[in-house]
């Protein structure tokens, strides 16, 4: 996993060193941790347990369109 991670530059890794993330990295871990929070406030705003939302939003934030996800956005933060 690591080398697919290294592989599209997300990653730096000296020789059995630290994994560090890249900028690009960040930037993506970020846009997921967004992603995957926003579904799971959806999620529990329909009355999903949080543990449950936990879960489903796992699942979800690697299928939905970005059209999807914008509508979930005017829902919840509307």
């Amino acid at each position: 996993a690591i080398r697919e991670l290294k592989k599209y530059r997300l990653v730096t890794q000296e020789p059995y060193g630290d994994i560090e993330l890249t900028g690009k990295g960040r930037r993506l871990a970020c846009f997921i941790f967004r992603r995957h929070n926003l579904i799971k406030k959806f999620l529990m705003k329909l009355g999903v347990s949080e543990a449950n939302a936990e879960l489903d939003a796992c699942k979800m934030e690697h299928i939905l369109t970005t059209e999807a996800i914008d509508k979930i956005r005017t829902y919840t933060e509307g």
